[in-house]
Formats: C-alpha cells, sequence, structure tokens
C-alpha cells in the first residue's frame, strides 16, 4: 500500500493542462496522495521526470519522480516500448490485455527487480525475465491498460446494473478480473442470437475497446476513417476475428450490433440519420436481450448525447445482475422501439425511444479511474465519490 508521505503520482502527456484525472484522483482517495500534472512536448523528458532521472529537485534536495503514472496521448506507445525494453531486460511486466492493445496508460515504477502480484489480469506479455549479471539495481516497470477494464466495467454495469460495487465488496482488487469473467460466462445467455458489437475508430482507445469488446464475447467489427486502419488491427490480432467494415456502412452495421463503443474524435453525419427502427436494433421481437449500448470515449464533446446530459451519478446498488447469474435473462427495456422507422426528434430522443442504454465518456473516464487508481497505490479507491465526483 502507498505511503501518503513519500509516494507521488501523476499523468504525463501533452497537453493535460485540462486533464480531471486530479479531480477523479482526489476524490478516490480524499486528498491523500499528491498527483500531478506532467506536460511536456518530448517523450523522454516526461519519462525520465517519472523515474526520477531528470536533473529536477524535489522540496528537500532529492529527485523527483513518480510511483506510479497515467499516460495519455501521444505517449501511450511510446510508454509501451519502454516498459517492453525492461520486460525484456528482466525488469518489467506487461499484463495480458495491455500486451494485446500494444499501448500503455499505466505504468507503476517498483523499487528492486522483482514484480509484485497485483491481483490485476493474470496474463503478461512473452517476454524474457531474467536479470542481466552485473547490471545495476533498476526499478521494475509494470504496463497496464485501464482503458481495457474501464470498458469491462462500463459494459458490464450497463448489462447488470450494480455489479461494480457487489463484485468490489465481495473481491476487493480483483473484482476486474471477477467481473470480465462474470460477464464472459453470462453473455450468450443475455444474448441469445450471439452478441455482436462495432468499435468505431481504431486509435488507442478504440484498440482496447476492440479486444475488451472480443475478450467479453462479442463478436466484432472495426470501423475507421481510413479502412487500412481497421484492416491492420485486425491482421495484427487474428486470434479475435475482427470484422474490418467500410465507415460508409455505418448506419448499417450499427442497427445490427447490441454493443456501439464510439472513440473518433469528431462526429459523423451519419449520426444525425439514425432513425428510432436503427437505435432499436435487428430482430428484437424474435431474440429479446437488453435494449442496445452505446458507449463512447470523448466525454468533453460528444458525439451522441450532449455533454450536460450525460449521466454522473454512482450506480445503482439495486441491479439485475444476480437474475443472470441464477440463470435468469434480464428484462429488455420498458421503452420497447417502435417498428415503424422514425427520423423525428433530436437524436437523443431518437435513442430515447428506442430504449438504448447510453453510458458517457466521463462515466468511461470514472470507470478507468476506479481499476487504475487500485493498481497505482494499492489501496482500493472510494467507488461511489468517484462515480459521484464533478467534472
Amino acid at each position: 500500500m502507498a505511503d501518503s508521505s513519500t509516494n507521488r503520482f501523476g499523468l504525463i502527456g501533452n497537453p493535460v493542462s485540462g486533464s480531471k484525472s486530479p479531480v477523479l484522483f482526489k476524490a478516490a482517495y480524499g486528498g491523500k496522495y499528491p498527483y500531478d500534472l506532467i506536460e511536456e512536448p518530448d517523450f523522454e523528458t516526461a519519462w525520465h521526470r517519472f523515474l526520477g532521472t531528470e536533473s529536477v529537485q524535489t522540496g528537500d534536495g532529492g529527485n523527483s519522480g513518480y510511483t506510479a503514472i497515467n499516460v495519455t496521448a501521444p505517449f501511450k506507445e511510446m510508454a509501451f516500448a519502454k516498459v517492453l525494453e525492461a520486460a525484456r531486460e528482466g525488469r518489467g511486466s506487461i499484463d495480458g490485455p495491455c500486451f494485446k492493445i500494444g499501448a500503455t496508460n499505466l505504468v507503476v515504477r517498483r523499487p528492486g527487480s522483482e514484480p509484485v502480484e497485483t491481483g490485476e489480469h493474470e496474463a503478461s506479455s512473452p517476454v524474457g525475465t531474467e536479470q542481466r549479471p552485473g547490471s545495476e539495481p533498476k526499478p521494475f516497470l509494470e504496463a497496464h491498460n485501464s482503458d481495457f477494464t474501464g470498458v469491462v466495467l462500463s459494459v458490464a454495469e450497463a448489462i447488470f446494473p450494480g455489479i461494480t460495487e457487489e463484485f468490489y465488496r465481495e473481491f476487493g482488487s480483483r473484482a476486474p478480473i471477477k467481473i470480465h469473467q462474470f460477464v464472459r460466462q453470462q453473455i450468450d445467455k443475455v444474448y441469445p442470437r450471439g452478441p455482436q458489437a462495432l468499435i468505431v475508430g481504431c486509435g488507442g482507445a478504440g484498440r482496447a475497446a476492440a479486444v475488451a469488446a472480443a475478450e467479453l464475447g462479442f463478436a466484432t467489427a472495426l470501423m475507421n476513417r481510413t479502412f487500412e486502419k481497421a484492416q491492420t488491427l485486425a491482421q495484427e490480432r487474428p486470434e479475435y476475428g475482427f470484422l474490418p467494415v467500410p465507415l460508409n456502412d455505418f448506419c448499417g452495421a450499427l442497427k445490427e450490433c447490441d454493443l456501439i463503443i464510439y472513440t473518433l474524435p469528431m462526429r459523423l453525419d451519419d449520426i444525425d440519420r439514425l432513425t428510432v427502427e436503427d437505435f432499436a436494433g435487428e430482430d428484437r421481437d424474435t431474440y429479446r436481450r437488453p435494449a442496445k449500448i452505446i458507449l463512447e470515449a470523448n466525454y468533453k464533446t460528444p458525439a451522441f448525447a450532449p455533454a450536460s446530459a450525460a449521466p454522473t451519478g454512482a450506480p445503482s446498488s439495486q441491479g439485475n445482475w444476480v437474475y443472470a447469474h441464477q440463470g435468469h435473462l434480464p428484462g429488455a427495456a420498458e421503452t420497447q422501439a417502435e417498428t415503424a422507422v422514425s427520423h423525428t426528434g433530436t437524436v437523443q430522443e431518437r435513442m430515447e425511444t428506442a430504449g438504448c442504454k447510453y453510458v458517457s465518456g466521463e462515466r468511461w473516464l470514472k470507470a478507468q479511474a476506479i481499476t487504475g487508481y487500485a493498481l497505482m497505490t494499492g489501496q482500493a479507491p472510494d467507488i461511489a465519490a468517484v462515480f459521484g465526483a464533478e467534472l
């Protein structure tokens, strides 16, 4: 567990001045730990500040350095490469999802050269672990990707409301693993025709979303502004059977899929053309299942809902996840979609008429914080405080 008197945490990236991470970190631990925004245009400078090898001094004359950091654009792939290099030298590890994504947004620095059991996903990267003889002691680095776990928790909560708090109470730091396993076990009962997901955008967040959706058991289609990028991701991860889909098939693909994860930084014009029928989805009368879930990454300028409409409260603990556990399906949305095609009303009104479950980028951000901060500090965050934080 982190000592509040000696441990520092932060975020590296460029730019990071508008980040909400300090607010969430303060909410998670009541201001117990310091959390800095480390904005550097040069990755190497930011990395050395994290390690404490930069010639910046602390107030007591020691070298500055951080116990753990979050990593944001444009440094996620570069930080991953640093930990991969350390792992090949026997002083680093990368958890399974992070390795498959090829990017990290969370790095923990441990003293010495031995890994610490974190309770996170047990899979690790296929790299060497022997310490080179005669080498100087260096910190052991751990790379994780809480974009992945943020998607897992967000989707799980949308299907089984209350599961996050319930599992954290029962399993503590192992809750993300247990939630992942539970959803994977129940997914075919919830979606009897077979769950399908559409990932729109194949950048850093999109890659994490694609791996998360596939790991949860969704047959996953990929869509990107440049089709070749979607094809490349599919080729890099053949084990998931990703299906690249052209962007001009956005409306049709959205109608067909049960889970939509939108990670593009801009809003597609086709969103305004979506109908109530599109949001309701296909074969809903034949195959009883939950309403379509729409999760998006951008919490500042959301594509499907105005920022003021994004939900910020903590999830209800009176959820229906237990029904699936007992072998029953959660009920479909009460507001079952009309069968007639409708363009009337705003996009948000059409989604509401269809009974869609909208998960805001803010909720995804908070789910990332819950899973990531526990890895950084070794201490469980205050879940209700994080979900209730005003951003």
